[in-house]
């Protein structure tokens, strides 16, 4: 059962002692309220029969309280309508009834959907995934020119519009895939918790939602040991320059792991001639071996840590945001090998991922199996975490890890 009651909260100030009105919603014993846009007197409201009292105003007073009365009554309306319409969603609550209401209420469009999808992923410690919600909306509102765009408005030809518009801004078929993805599931989102109610069907049947493979990601063989030279080469780079190169060679050595998880690597997670970290992506626990190049990397940043619970400089242990503190320094890193590549004629675009695509390339030429290097990566999704896995599959990977590694480092 659903209780949907209307409520005169009082002012407490004396200044201005008029009050509000707002909406109280219980469902499944849970309650939830909604303020809304009306300010009355206290004498203005008969708290039993929870109405307006519009005849005994003054004059100058009663044409405003009758449009409350008026926008009360389409509210009420509304409210049941919507209760009516998501009572038989699986897991409905009452802060699923007064989101949509806000959406429909006060007209906030789909920005209000995104804002509630946000929130909740950053609840979850999901920051990455909120602002990928936050930047495809943004994406979408800068084709359009809007501020905000009604449910309604979100139809099978403006997203249509929206991947020719992102193509004809020079973007990648993949960059499309993303924001069209975070849009996908956003919309479903909402479906399933019943803040849209009309569903379009088949709404991203025409767009890339996929991957293209088109684009050169990896790095050769050659062209790695190219780089790995470049360390006993001082003043081909500056000391910022060696600082990129030096982290992107053990994130590749490192079994491709990424810079998010580059970043956030603690001094504590190194257990001897391991360390044992857990993917921010998937949760996935995996355990690497260190390598000689990885220690000489290792000893090239100690004195720069001291400080800091942190194996790399990337992130300040006093910042009040680890994750602005990562965002800006993978700013800083991806221009720094965007200038490495430049100065040794790799003409792709090198970035902190790249070292993780280039692993996997190279042990896919090194004969290492598929299944061994989604394992490596922490691809899998595995009930049984990673270190449950008997010693034999550990070595097996390390196995794997060196060969890569090899590969790169033997002499021609």
């Amino acid at each position: 059962m659903v209780s949907i009651e209307i409520h005169y909260r009082s002012s407490g100030s004396r200044k201005d002692p008029r009050g509000s009105l707002f909406v109280r919603v219980i469902a499944r014993r849970k309650t939830v309220s909604v303020t809304l846009p009306y300010r009355l007197y206290p004498q203005e409201w008969d708290p039993v029969n929870r109405s307006v009292l519009v005849e005994d105003a003054p004059q100058e007073r009663r044409e405003y309280l009758r449009e409350v009365v008026y926008s009360l009554e389409r509210d009420r309306r509304l409210l049941f309508e919507l209760r009516n319409a998501i009572s038989q969603v699986d897991a409905f609550t009452s802060r699923h009834l007064v989101d949509l209401f806000k959406v429909r209420r006060f007209k906030s469009g789909f920005k209000k959907v995104v804002d509630t999808l946000s929130e909740d992923m950053r609840r979850q410690g999901r920051e990455r995934t909120a602002r990928a919600y936050q930047s495809s909306f943004s994406s979408l509102l800068c084709h359009t020119g809007k501020k905000d765009l009604a449910v309604e408005e979100i139809t099978y030809e403006l997203l249509q519009g929206f991947e020719g518009w992102l193509l004809e801004g020079d973007r990648s078929l993949n960059t499309v895939s993303f924001y069209m993805r975070n849009l996908r599931a956003m919309y479903n989102k909402a479906v399933k918790r019943g803040w849209i109610v009309e569903r379009a069907k088949d709404l991203f049947r025409g767009v890339f939602t996929g991957v293209s493979h088109s684009q050169k990601r990896a790095l050769t063989i050659p062209q790695m040991k190219q780089l790995s030279n470049l360390l006993e080469e001082p003043e081909v780079l500056s000391q910022e320059e060696k600082e990129a190169l030096s982290l992107f060679l053990f994130a590749f050595h490192a079994q491709g792991i990424s810079f998010v998880d580059l970043a956030y690597l603690k001094k504590e997670d190194i257990k001897g001639q391991v360390f044992i970290y857990s993917r921010k992506k998937t949760g996935t626990l995996l355990e690497v071996e260190i390598n000689p190049q990885m220690s000489r990397i290792l000893s090239f940043f100690k004195e720069r840590t001291t400080h800091s619970p942190f194996v790399f400089p990337l992130i300040e242990p006093d910042s009040s945001s680890y994750y602005e503190s990562y965002t800006k320094a993978l700013r800083k890193q991806n221009a720094r090998l965007n200038r490495i590549a430049g100065k040794v004629g790799i003409l792709h675009k090198l970035t902190t991922h790249v070292a993780r695509h280039s692993w996997a390339t190279i042990a896919k030429e090194r004969d290492i199996p598929v299944w061994l290097i989604s394992e490596a990566l922490g691809h899998k999704d595995v009930k049984t975490t990673y270190i449950y896995l008997n010693s034999f599959e550990k070595k097996v990977i390390h196995r794997a890890a060196r060969k890569v590694s090899t590969a790169v480092l033997r002499s021609n």
